[in-house]
């Protein structure tokens, strides 16, 4: 057990946890146990925190496409394709943690795409 949950100093919440009206989690189930994106609305915009749904640009073209660390591939896929379709052309502000930079998702005519913000 992790030392802060041990001495009672944790806070345990679902997956779908509202911090505020602002900011709350959503499942993004596939690549580990419990893994939630991060969704903060603001009167500037909207922006997820995507964490580790993704872990290249290539995967907005190519959600299917699941890296070795994915513990259940199929699943990985199914919410990454739901992710991309659901923000494509939504002006949402997508920071994954593993990109060199935050920016939106947009479809073209070679199909969806990563477009970073400069």
């Amino acid at each position: 057990m992790l030392p802060i949950v041990a001495s009672g100093q944790a806070t345990l919440v679902d997956d779908t946890h509202q911090i505020d009206p602002w900011l709350r989690f959503e499942p993004s189930i596939g690549h580990t146990p419990g893994h939630v994106s991060v969704r903060l609305t603001t009167s500037a915009g909207t922006a997820v925190f995507s964490g580790d749904l993704m872990h290249r640009v290539v995967q907005v073209a190519e959600p299917q496409w699941s890296s070795r660390f994915c513990y259940d591939v199929a699943q990985a896929a199914k919410t990454r394709r739901e992710f991309v379709e659901r923000h494509a052309d939504s002006g949402t502000l997508i920071l994954a943690a593993h990109f060199p930079r935050p920016g939106v998702i947009v479809r073209t005519d070679a199909g969806l795409r990563f477009r970073p913000i400069d």
